[in-house]
């Protein structure tokens, strides 16, 4: 698909890729719907059904604060991801010297990286565990952030950091929400999606408006990757402090 974006971008005109995003979600929503059957939940009549206000109020209070530390960690390294992608078109343009179209198209090199990494990434967490999994994959991205800040002035150069970005965002990206159910029970699980998607969406809010400011400020994209990197580590340091302990009744 941004392969496809990249080349109507070029030849057909700014408004085709647009089009052509909507037409596919359009597609996929619509084959979502019509194919996928989904068996309706089945409750042991012996389960005591439980609150989500009161699950809400056990995750947040519970000591340790394991739920405070994973929401923040997750915040800061959705809200870098935010931060790099507002920024990462103008980066190839106007530092790289890329037109916009091959910018877009240069980005398979990340998807592709990261679906080779998909299934690897849930293997190695069976191995090692799901929070060293997830810390790893924040590792590569940090590192990839901080090189691109730092030395990337080619488009050879920046297609090898996004296949390894997009290795670690799969060491992330497919861990995640398991190692956010790790936390929680079965009965809960609706309820931990829900609260870990909040800071996720914030992140996304907020990364464009916060990567114009350091843009104006200090006048080249390659200070987002900077700052994105520091915030992916701060993530890592965070996600440290979490063991993998049910929350308390």
């Amino acid at each position: 698909m941004l392969a496809v974006s990249g080349v109507l971008f070029e030849r057909v005109g700014r408004a085709a890729p647009f089009v052509l995003v909507a037409l596919g979600t359009l597609l996929l929503a619509g084959l979502g719907v019509l194919q996928v059957c989904e068996p309706p939940p089945v409750r042991p009549a012996a389960q005591t059904r439980v609150g989500v206000w009161d699950t809400l109020r056990r995750m947040v209070t519970s000591r340790p604060w394991q739920w405070r530390w994973l929401l923040v960690a997750l915040f800061l390294s959705a809200g870098a991801t935010s931060v790099v992608e507002t920024g990462s078109s103008s980066f190839v343009v106007f530092t790289l010297g890329m037109r916009l179209g091959d910018a877009a198209a240069l980005r398979v090199v990340g998807v592709v990286a990261f679906l080779l990494g998909a299934v690897p990434s849930a293997l190695l967490a069976t191995r090692i565990g799901r929070r060293q999994t997830v810390a790893l994959g924040l590792l590569l991205v940090m590192l990839t952030y901080g090189a691109t800040s730092a030395w990337v002035a080619t488009p050879v150069a920046y297609a090898v950091v996004l296949g390894v970005a997009g290795i670690g965002g799969a060491l992330v990206l497919v861990n995640i929400l398991p190692l956010v159910f790790d936390l929680g029970e079965d009965a809960q699980f609706g309820t931990c999606t829900g609260l870990a998607a909040v800071p996720v969406q914030a992140a996304a809010v907020l990364g464009p408006g916060v990567a114009g400011l350091i843009v104006e400020a200090t006048g080249t994209q390659r200070t987002l990757f900077g700052v994105a990197a520091v915030a992916v580590g701060i993530a890592w340091l965070l996600l440290q402090r979490v063991r993998i302990e049910p929350i308390p009744r």
